[in-house]
């Protein structure tokens, strides 16, 4: 038994999490943009290894040389850097699993001389890139060899490619209760991700977990911890309001001759004519933020005109336009009257910012 929010919700984030992939005749699936990415990745290195390999050709390349880089996986490890007559090429590529160049490996084949093209890499070059693939290395409890981390990292930009889609999702459908649970999700796989990169020496590639349309929003713990509103009566939060007085001030939101004896005085009245009331929609008007009273002041050097206490509450008690802020994702609702337009965080029943609807200097 579920209620319908809830089952769309789970809806969403089934489809999100496993999004459009591809299944292979082995039963393998793929995101489909994880194989759309090593299908032009292969591709380009393919038309690349094929050019080598024409030119190779027409200067009598009897041999070839495989790349080398400082992690490897381990199935290629001790074939990169070696040189291969041709035939022992066409064989050693008959017998892996994984052929070189092929499915997601980053190896070039360069066409030689045997006997005249010197290696590109000395002996002891090689060993150093296996003992880097391959040294062991604990992180969080788990030990893996620091080629392994780097598929960890793989694994985490793919798992926060489907959260973000669940976000994109959610966000489309106007869920943003999913919409803020998918950016918790990303933010833990994120601190792991930079975790296990520093851990294991690895280069971070954000690039990635990129996905088109996602925005970041905070989630519900981040609305809940980090905003700072008067819950107490203004006196018992003077310090609060002489820090964002101050700050107004140095941002030129108020002018440095409004005392802060009217600020406070100010914010006494919003206590006590808003705060505790209900919107139009239900609301409880819980507190405020500084800014807040900046807007209600207004500013002579922004030419920003303040607003009535009056047209405030009106407007909040008996709005009937009123919608989310698209801009915001559901952080801010907007309600309009003739006289104003009062902007509340729902969830925690802030009011945020107030504009007059008509325009014109101080």
């Amino acid at each position: 038994m579920t209620d319908y929010a809830s089952a769309i919700r789970g809806a969403l984030r089934e489809a999100g999490n496993g999004g459009l992939s591809v299944q292979y005749p082995s039963g393998l699936t793929r995101r489909l943009d994880s194989n759309l990415r090593q299908n032009v990745l292969d591709g380009v290195r393919s038309l690349n290894n094929d050019i080598l390999d024409q030119l190779g050709n027409e200067y009598g390349a009897d041999g070839v040389e495989l790349s080398a880089h400082a992690l490897c996986a381990e199935d290629h490890l001790p074939y990169q850097g070696r040189q291969f007559s041709r035939k022992a090429f066409e064989q050693l590529q008959a017998s892996l699993p994984r052929p070189i160049g092929m499915w997601n490996c980053k190896h070039t084949i360069f066409p030689v001389v045997l006997g005249v093209s010197e290696p590109a890499h000395s002996p002891e070059e090689l060993a150093a890139y296996a003992r880097n693939s391959r040294e062991a290395i604990e992180i969080d409890g788990r030990v893996k060899t620091r080629y392994e981390w780097t598929q960890e990292q793989r694994r985490t930009e793919a798992a926060i490619r489907r959260q973000k889609d669940v976000a994109n999702l959610a966000k489309a459908s106007g869920d943003d209760v999913l919409r803020r649970e998918a950016q918790s999700h990303i933010n833990t796989l994120q601190e792991h991700y930079a975790r296990i990169s520093a851990g294991a020496g690895l280069t971070q590639q954000p690039e990635r977990a990129a996905v088109a349309g996602f925005r970041r929003v905070k989630t519900i713990e981040e609305l809940k911890g980090t905003p700072k509103y008067a819950i107490l009566k203004t006196q018992q939060n003077r310090e609060w309001l002489k820090r964002g007085y101050d700050y107004a001030v140095s941002q030129g939101q108020l002018s440095a001759l409004t005392g802060f004896d009217h600020y406070m005085k100010v914010a006494e009245e919003v206590e006590r004519r808003l705060v505790g009331s209900t919107t139009s929609d239900g609301i409880e008007i819980k507190g405020y933020v500084t800014h807040f009273i900046d807007r209600i002041i207004g500013s002579y050097e922004k030419q920003r005109e303040g607003v009535e206490l009056s047209a405030i509450s009106d407007t909040l008690l008996h709005s009937q336009d009123f919608k989310d802020n698209p801009r915001d994702a559901g952080a801010s609702r907007l309600y309009k009257s003739k006289l104003c337009q009062v902007s509340v965080n729902p969830e925690l029943g802030l009011l945020i910012q107030v504009t007059p609807q008509h325009k014109g200097g101080m």
